[in-house]
């Protein structure tokens, strides 16, 4: 009876250890496979483009927000190693497997944008941040 008691409190323990969430949970379980040679892009309102550029070449596009909006990728092959996503606000073309040209359109408005592309290459997450000024 008291190897039974023994065993499930290991048990319990073992469950509660493996399951918990850490900080480190959030970013996926892999090391940094992309390596982005910027994370952080801050633009004036006028058109600008940037390029941005990757270590790895395994990476995908998995999510893309223009201030909090969700934009639909599922008509766009993001694993391809070229393609284009174009929106009324801006456009994001990888060039090969390792680059990522990024543009944003003129910000006619008062309001400060900010585009956030979130990338994925098996369980490592990472994103890339383009701050644009408003009129």
């Amino acid at each position: 009876m008291e190897r039974l008691k023994s065993f499930g409190l290991f048990s319990l323990l073992f469950l509660m250890v493996s399951c918990g969430n850490s900080a480190d949970d959030l970013d996926g379980k892999w090391k940094d496979n992309i390596k982005l040679s910027q994370k952080e892009v801050n633009f004036s309102a006028e058109s600008n483009t940037v390029d941005v550029i990757t270590e790895g070449s395994k990476w995908w596009i998995g999510e893309i927000f223009l201030d909090n909006k969700n934009y639909d990728l599922s008509d766009v092959n993001t694993q391809a190693a070229n393609f284009v996503i174009s929106k009324e606000d801006f456009s994001i073309s990888r060039i090969d497997s390792k680059k990522l040209h990024i543009e944003v359109f003129a910000n006619d408005t008062r309001d400060d944008r900010v585009l956030k592309i979130f990338l994925q290459n098996g369980d490592y997450f990472d994103v890339i941040e383009v701050r644009q000024a408003g009129k």
